[in-house]
């Protein structure tokens, strides 16, 4: 089992008698990982509550909202409505450049082979998220990105598409996030290459709302940004403002 310094009550966002909500840490895959047993999210969860299933995944380096179920029943109900896009999912991305991105639907199908997607419109899946805003600064701009299918990579993949690749998804061609970019008067360490703020690529899933399977009701779990991202945010506010 992978060691973590946090337990597992550091990371829920909610909980009941049926489902469970965590707020993913970055470094975790959902399920675990091919020849290495007991590296999934999944396995951690399953220590505590042995029968519980995970409703869907998250990319490794993604964070935020992971949803699981305790019963059988909740798991088909939640199933059913993540097949028929009945849940309704949002992100934030950081992405670089100054955008003003409203209400812009991206609609390009995806096709995924040995663990990379693109945009491919001979085999690809039809695909589409609608991509808004959230807040600009100088150099960098938080996006909500809303996907209405449920793709591999799907928003690292669309937002790419669209020449506007996820700060740290080198996979998609995105680049890191240096504070000699903001910071005037910056002085590097001329002994050491500078790091990248951000310790991932910054996506994160920050909300997620469906019919609760035992009540009927809406539902909205929300998850804030982990510290990393954060702390990336808290640096553009002080340093790059508009």
């Amino acid at each position: 089992m992978k060691k973590t310094s946090h337990s597992l009550a550091d990371w829920i966002v909610y909980e009941d008698d049926t489902l469970l909500a965590l707020n993913k840490p970055a470094g975790w895959a959902t399920l675990a990982e091919r020849n290495q047993p007991g590296t999934g999210l999944l396995d951690l969860v399953r220590q505590t509550y042995p029968d519980i299933k995970v409703c869907h995944r998250l990319d490794k380096q993604t964070t935020g909202v992971l949803l699981f179920a305790k019963t059988p029943e909740a798991y088909r109900d939640i199933a059913i409505q993540f097949e028929s896009r009945q849940v309704e999912k949002h992100y934030h991305a950081l992405i670089h450049g100054s955008h003003a991105l409203e209400g812009l639907l991206v609609e390009a199908p995806i096709h995924t082979d040995d663990g990379i997607s693109r945009v491919d419109f001979q085999q690809g899946r039809a695909s589409a998220t609608l991509i808004n805003t959230h807040t600009a600064w100088r150099h960098f701009t938080l996006l909500d990105c809303q996907p209405f299918t449920g793709r591999a990579h799907q928003i690292r993949v669309h937002l790419a598409y669209i020449q506007c690749p996820i700060v740290g998804d080198t996979l998609y061609g995105g680049e890191g996030m240096l504070l000699s970019a903001l910071k005037r008067n910056y002085k590097p360490d001329r002994e050491q290459e500078e790091r990248p703020l951000n310790k991932s690529f910054l996506l994160h899933s920050v909300s997620l709302g469906f019919t609760h399977p035992a009540t009927g009701e809406l539902c909205k779990v929300e998850a804030p940004l982990n510290e990393n991202f954060a702390m990336c945010v808290g640096k553009l506010d002080k340093y790059d403002r508009l």
